[in-house]
């Protein structure tokens, strides 16, 4: 990571969505106000890790590639991440419960998934193109 892309999240507000940008789809996750070997935190919610997780920033990150997406809440960042903290020890579930669904539910946003509606409806697409071309 670059130094201007670590002065950005240093200058974040817990809180923060920030992204980690991969091939097939973008893993997001929220600052933290800890420091562990230098690196800010993340907490997130991963299929890897089987649910919640706090990871420095490399980790959540291993390309080097972190996208701040923002802050879309109200909400003060204590709650925010007291809100995330609701979900430890909850399992990942692709289609109920993934990063995304953790960071808007700890916003106080709609629990949804864009990621998830965006592959099934590609996939609903496929489905009904190759049942048309079957009749």
């Amino acid at each position: 990571m670059n130094a201007l892309a670590e002065e950005n999240l240093f200058s974040c507000p817990a809180g923060t969505i920030v992204a980690a940008p991969g091939p097939l789809y973008e893993h997001v996750g929220l600052l933290t106000g800890h420091y562990l070997v230098g690196q800010r935190t993340v907490y997130s919610f991963s299929r890897a890790a089987g649910g919640f997780v706090e990871q420095v920033i490399s980790q959540f990150a291993p390309n080097g590639s972190v996208v701040v997406k923002g802050y879309p809440s109200i909400l003060p960042p204590e709650l925010v991440l007291q809100r995330a903290q609701s979900w430890r020890g909850l399992p990942y579930l692709l289609w109920e419960r993934n990063c995304e669904h953790f960071v808007n539910f700890a916003h106080g946003l709609e629990v949804r998934s864009r990621q998830v509606m965006q592959w099934g409806a590609l996939a609903a697409l496929v489905v009904g193109t190759l049942a048309l071309a079957r009749m």
